[in-house]
């Protein structure tokens, strides 16, 4: 959000029900929740810039596809990196905690 103008700084298109989005401490990244499609956003940020962005391809991970009898649901809720901005703390609307490494494509 731009202070002076009160308008969006970016506005970026991740699907239905983003939930919660968390930067990392250095300043490179935001983890986004997608709850609705059970995925997990990575988006690269550059705020002196002010351009924010995601490869479909490569900064998406599909949580889905990992759910299994003993993690029947992996819709992501809450993304909270750790101190080294390299791992997030996933908790799940399941029940549960993945651990992602977000500096891995």
């Amino acid at each position: 959000m731009d202070t002076a103008s009160k308008k969006p700084s970016a506005c970026i298109s991740t699907g239905k029900n983003v939930h919660a989005a968390w930067p990392t401490p250095d300043q490179s990244m935001a983890i986004a929740a997608n709850i609705a499609e059970k995925k997990l956003i990575r988006i690269w940020t550059n705020y002196q810039e002010g351009k924010f962005s995601y490869d479909p391809q490569k900064d998406v991970l599909d949580l889905q596809a990992l759910e299994s009898g003993e993690r029947p649901d992996n819709a992501p809720i809450c993304p909270i990196t750790d101190a080294t901005s390299t791992y997030a703390f996933v908790t799940l609307r399941g029940g549960g905690l993945l651990v992602v490494n977000v500096k891995e494509s």
